[in-house]
């Protein structure tokens, strides 16, 4: 295969390009900066500002393109253009390149585009979208909607692969990596009662099911849900975490009544001036720790993946990249 990576030099594209290539794939990367990871090539673009008709002339012609890059958090001076035109209009010219071209997209998504307020409703692939809580998830739901129009009115073969949150490989300090080690170290509370469902993934299974996509003969907009074998509350993800990679067993405890309280009040603070633990003092913040997150994967099992990394395997990777 001949895959075009979006956001080589993240998280997730790193690793897999890394896998790809070990396979013997030839793997290109694209993003604003020249830093390929592991890609036979790397591509410049911006997906906000760069015209998509740049990259049709490139000799290299993929049979196959991820779309992994976007704008996660929302910064109040960049704008919500920008944002905007990063994340939807990123999507948008991914799936014009993928017709001029003839390849095939799977647009990597977030199981928030489900998420909804005090529903402990069990959601599948199938499940009719929630209202997600930020705008990176609502940006996600209206790129989703789009490919799945361009599918049935342009042709266009495309696969969606959508995650909860990510952890995993001891190198990267950020993300969910530092929330768990941070919690560990009683550095990051647990918001309220803790009692809420919530699903994690390793990277070896995000990587995993990718790469399972990936061998299908056919995209026909099919949503594969990507999950941790394990299916554990708020509570037992930090108190195993303080326990495999602290061995204490605490943590803190925030009530919610309070939290909520302080976001009213910081609200009424300008975005700019909103520094350190006041940036993440958002009611948004609070009902992603107080709400189940009920997601199931049926068609993605039948489809015949099965997630391999549980939280005692993913967390002690974790605990030997402290060591």
């Amino acid at each position: 295969m001949r895959v075009l990576i979006t956001g080589i030099s993240g998280y997730v594209g790193r690793s897999l390009a890394r896998v790809l290539k070990a396979r013997g794939h030839d793997v290109v990367g694209l993003g604003r900066s020249a830093k390929g990871a592991g890609a036979d090539e790397h591509w410049t673009f911006d997906l906000a500002r760069d015209d998509v008709a740049s990259l049709a002339g490139r000799k290299f012609r993929p049979t196959h393109v991820v779309h992994l890059a976007g704008v996660l958090a929302f910064n109040q001076r960049a704008g919500r253009d920008l944002f905007e035109k990063t994340n939807i209009g990123g999507a948008q010219k991914m799936a014009d390149y993928c017709l001029s071209v003839g390849a095939r997209l799977i647009y990597v998504s977030t199981m928030g585009v489900l998420f909804r307020k005090n529903s402990g409703q069990p959601r599948n692939e199938d499940a009719p979208y929630g209202i997600p809580l930020n705008l990176y998830g609502r940006c996600k739901m209206a790129s989703e909607e789009m490919l799945k129009s361009a599918q049935v009115e342009k042709g266009l073969e495309v696969a969606i692969a959508r995650f909860p949150a990510i952890y995993g490989d001891a190198a990267y300090t950020a993300g969910w990596n530092k929330i768990l080690r941070d919690a560990a170290d009683r550095k990051f509370p647990l918001i309220g009662s803790g009692e809420f469902t919530c699903r994690f993934v390793h990277l070896k299974d995000v990587i995993g099911l990718i790469e399972r996509i990936l061998e299908k003969s056919r995209f026909k907009a099919e949503v594969y849900h990507g999950l941790s074998p394990d299916r554990l509350t708020f509570r037992e993800w930090f108190e195993s975490a303080s326990r495999i990679l602290r061995g204490s067993g605490q943590f803190k405890r925030l009530p919610e009544a309070p939290l909520r309280m302080a976001c009213g009040v910081v609200s009424l603070i300008p975005e700019a001036l909103r520094i350190g633990p006041l940036a993440n003092l958002r009611s948004e913040n609070i009902d992603y720790f107080t709400n189940p997150h009920a997601y199931e994967d049926p068609f993605t099992r039948a489809f015949g993946y099965v997630p391999v990394v549980g939280i005692e395997e993913g967390l002690n990777e974790l605990k030997s990249g402290r060591n």
